[in-house]
Parts: C-alpha cells; sequence; structure tokens
C-alpha cells in the first residue's frame, strides 16, 4: 500500500504523535542527564565545571558546523535524499577534518587565554568527536525526512542512557571535568553504528561533482554562520563570563542553565526535529503551512511555559535537599532562568518555518543578531555586578528577543500579529498563574517537616493551578490537544 503524502496527513495529528514520541524519549533522557547531574555535582567541583563549560563554549562552535549543516539540505531536499546522500556525506567528511584540524591548532592558545592545561585537552576529545558524527547527522536527516519518529525517540534514548552512564562511571573513577568529555566521542559511534542498521541506505560517502558543489557552497555560506551563531547563543555567554569573572561564578551559572535552558534544550529539539520535515512537506501549500505554523507555536509555547515555570515551582526545595545546599547559590539563576525563558519557545519555531522554506539568509541573520545580543547581556551583567546580574540581564535580552523573533517571524506568513502575540503570550500568563499560586501557598501554609513535602506541595499547587487556568484561558487548545492524543492511542490501536 502507497504510503500517503505528509501533506495529506493531519498536521497535528503528525506532529502531535512524533513530538509525543520524541519529547517522551528526551523527557526521559532529561532525568536521566539530572540524575548524571545529580552525582556529578557531588563528585565534581565548580572548577570542574568551569573548566568544562569554557571548553564547550569554544569546541560547541565546530560541533554546531559538523558537516557545514549540509543535513539541513537534505531535509529541505528530501525527496532527493538518496540522491544525495553519498556526494553530500563525502563533502561532509571533508568538511568535518578540515574543522577538527582548526580546534588542534587553536587549543594550545586557548588554553593559555584561560590558563589552563585541562581546556586544551578537553578542546581536542571535543574536536574528535566532530568527525564521529559525520554518519549521525546525516543519517538523522533521513529518518526525519521519512518522519520516522518512533526510531529517532529510540535513538535518543540509547544515545541518553549511553551518556550518563559515561559520564557517571568516568566521574566515579576520578576523571573530573575530562567525565564530561569523553562521552562526546562515544555516543557518536554508538549513533553511527545503530544508523547504520536502521536507516538501510548505502551510506559510503562519494567526491561530489563541481555540478552539486557549487550550489551546495552557495547554500553552505550561509548556512554555517548560522550554525556558528547558534553555538554562541548556547555558549556565547560563558566565553563573556569565563574573561571577566572567577570559575565559581561560571560554574554556578553553568549548573543553572543545565537545570533550566538544558531542559528547555531537550524539548525544543524534540520539538524542532518534527516541526521542521513536516513544515518542509507543506511548503507548497500556503494556507495549510500557515495554519501548521500557528499550531506548532501553540504546541510550544505551552509545553515550554508548563515546564519553565513548573521549575522555578519546585527549585528552591528540590535543590536544597538533593545536593544538601552545596548548589543552593544557584537557586536564584534557575529561578529567573525558568521565568524568563520566552526566547526557546518562540525561536524554535520561527527557525522551523523559515528553514522548511529554505530561508538560509534571514535565519543567519537572525542567529548572528542573537548571539550578540546574549553575549553582550551577559557582559552588560558582568560590568553591572556578579551573578544575579548577569543572569538578570540576559533574563530581559530572552524576553525582548521573543518578541522580536515572533515579529519577524510574521512577515512571512498570512496570520495577524494578534493572533500570534495571543497564542505565545496566553500560555505565559497562565504559567505566571500556576506559579503565582505555588509561591502564594508556599508563603501562607505552614512549612512542611521535609524539603521533600514542600517540592511535592509546590508542584501539586503549581500544576492544578496552571491545569485550571488553562481550561479557563485556552479550553480549545486543551481539547484540540486531547483530540489529537486521544486519535493517536486510537490508531495506534
Amino acid at each position: 500500500m502507497t504510503q500517503p503524502e505528509p501533506s495529506q496527513r493531519s498536521y497535528s495529528e503528525t506532529t502531535t504523535r512524533g513530538a509525543t514520541m520524541l519529547f517522551s524519549t528526551n523527557l526521559a533522557a532529561k532525568f536521566l542527564g539530572i540524575g548524571t547531574l545529580y552525582v556529578t555535582g557531588l563528585m565534581l567541583s565548580p572548577e570542574d565545571f568551569a573548566l568544562f563549560a569554557i571548553a564547550v563554549a569554544w569546541g560547541e562552535i565546530f560541533g554546531f558546523v559538523t558537516n557545514g549543516g549540509l543535513q539541513k539540505i537534505l531535509i529541505y531536499r528530501g525527496k532527493a535524499f538518496r540522491h544525495l546522500y553519498g556526494p553530500l556525506c563525502g563533502l561532509s567528511f571533508m568538511i568535518n577534518i578540515g574543522l577538527l584540524a582548526i580546534v588542534l591548532a587553536i587549543a594550545p592558545a586557548i588554553g593559555r587565554a584561560y590558563e589552563s592545561d585541562d581546556v586544551v585537552w578537553l578542546l581536542i576529545i571535543i574536536g574528535v568527536s566532530v568527525p564521529a558524527e559525520t554518519i549521525p547527522r546525516l543519517l538523522r536527516a533521513e529518518l526525519a525526512v521519512g518522519l520516522r519518529f518512533g526510531e529517532l525517540s529510540v535513538l535518543n534514548g540509547y544515545s541518553a542512557l549511553i551518556r550518563s552512564i559515561a559520564i557517571i562511571l568516568l566521574a566515579v573513577f576520578g576523571f573530573g571535568p575530562y567525565s564530561l568529555a569523553w562521552p562526546f566521542i562515544l555516543v557518536g559511534v554508538f549513533e553511527w553504528i545503530f544508523l547504520l542498521r536502521y536507516t538501510r541506505i548505502d551510506w559510503r560517502p562519494t567526491l561530489p561533482k563541481l555540478r552539486l558543489f557549487w550550489p551546495t557552497a552557495r547554500q553552505c555560506v550561509w548556512i554555517m554562520p548560522g550554525l556558528v551563531a547558534m553555538s554562541l547563543i548556547g555558549n556565547g555567554a560563558y566565553m563573556v563570563i569565563g574573561a571577566f569573572e572567577d570559575k565559581t561564578t561560571i560554574g554556578l551559572y553553568f549548573f543553572g542553565f543545565q537545570l533550566t535552558l538544558g531542559v528547555f534544550t531537550v524539548v525544543s529539539q524534540s520539538l524542532y526535529s518534527v516541526f521542521t520535515p513536516s513544515l518542509a512537506a507543506l511548503k507548497n501549500l500556503p494556507e495549510q503551512r500557515d495554519r501548521a505554523f500557528v499550531q506548532s507555536m501553540e504546541m510550544s509555547t505551552f509545553v515550554m511555559f508548563f515546564l519553565g515555570f513548573a521549575i522555578a515551582a519546585v527549585a528552591e526545595p528540590t535543590i536544597g535537599l538533593v545536593w544538601s545546599g552545596k548548589w543552593d547559590n544557584a537557586i536564584p539563576v534557575i529561578e529567573i532562568m525558568a521565568i524568563t525563558a520566552t526566547r526557546p519557545a518562540v525561536t524554535l519555531v520561527v527557525r522551523a518555518m523559515l528553514e522548511a522554506r529554505g530561508f538560509w539568509r534571514i535565519t543567519t541573520m537572525l542567529s548572528c543578531w542573537d548571539a550578540i545580543g546574549i553575549m553582550a547581556a551577559a557582559a552588560i551583567g558582568v560590568w553591572i555586578g556578579g551573578l544575579l546580574e548577569i543572569t538578570y540581564a540576559v533574563g530581559a535580552y530572552s524576553v525582548v528577543s521573543a518578541i522580536v523573533y515572533l515579529l519577524i517571524g510574521a512577515k512571512y506568513v498570512s496570520v495577524p500579529i494578534h493572533r500570534l502575540l495571543k497564542t505565545v503570550y496566553w500560555p505565559y500568563l497562565i504559567g505566571i498563574i500556576g506559579l503565582a499560586g505555588a509561591w502564594g501557598a508556599a508563603a501562607v501554609l505552614p512549612a512542611p517537616g521535609h524539603a521533600i513535602f514542600s517540592a511535592v506541595i509546590n508542584g501539586t499547587i503549581y500544576t492544578t493551578c496552571f491545569g485550571l487556568a488553562a481550561i479557563i484561558l485556552q479550553r480549545q487548545l486543551c481539547l484540540n490537544a486531547m483530540r489529537a492524543v486521544r486519535d493517536m492511542v486510537r490508531n495506534r490501536r
């Protein structure tokens, strides 16, 4: 039986099924990550986290541009995937070996700048992981093009499990910050083997011909700077803080980031992996494409804001309980990041829409602007004061950036701006109501006898308030979500 074209399916059903699979797996992966962070938080010092944060801030610039972003072209040109794979794989290997050579050349200079030999070796380990990611990045694109989100979710689950076990074992055996770096290579090798088995395509690279090389190179000219900017969006603040503040400050900031924006990154990657190929399938159907954009924004903001305010609601009792006061100084950082994280929820949908339509130049310009903005906000925070001032400055920028992305995204869809603003800020208001209920109850009710009871009570009150506010203010969205999940369960049966 012929598989129906994606444009003939219900976009809501397809994305809900895909997002549910990936989100469920990645949520489990994040719980593994939190468990890993618990162990490393006990075994490693803030200085260890600081060294790794500095290495990642520089190393992930090369990690983001792995393959030169050619997997994005494969997703955009989905129907020609098997025809393009061989030459683009060969070109990817050439790019990645060049990236490794650059890492090896600059690592000593970066180590001297931060006065640490450990940073040099951490960078080299991360650099070696770039060629190991060549085939996995491309074959992941093949699964995305085929909307094979179930296999992607299985892969994500195994990768997270291997990464967590490796980090814990290395930390226990005294590898210090290196316990966070070696799993980069291990996971890349595992995904290579897994995807070769499940994609069943001729994975061998071939040399790209000139008639394919030059058009691809013209697209990469815009894709690669955008990927560099994306790495700076995630890690540029570490560079700025590491250059002006002590290692304890950057260690606390990195720890807070991992417990908040790290969670958002897991969720946003799941949604982005679903939205981009799904929107690309509708790029020639303007009316359905615009409706899908709104549905994607509704799903993204509802999920992300629920999680963000939930983290803020339970942060104080949970962190004090789990790490016995060792990381209490990071609690305000976590709460501020969680409440102000509007940017990830909005930008992932706008970027998915633009990339699905091949607007590489616009996405690159937006990413560069975003990277400069985050680094400038961190610098302003450093100039004003210390850890809290940095977090407030970056959080304020996140709120402003979300509005700018929304206004720019509205230019490329036939949807009134007030509709998009309502789509984003009704869920944000619902999150505020839920958090106000949790914090208000904590201030009024007698303190429970143990921190675990405080966390459970805060979480329960928050979830109840959020759910009631969602039913009142966004009743139709709740009904659509329940209907989509119900249809998905029926179809699976």
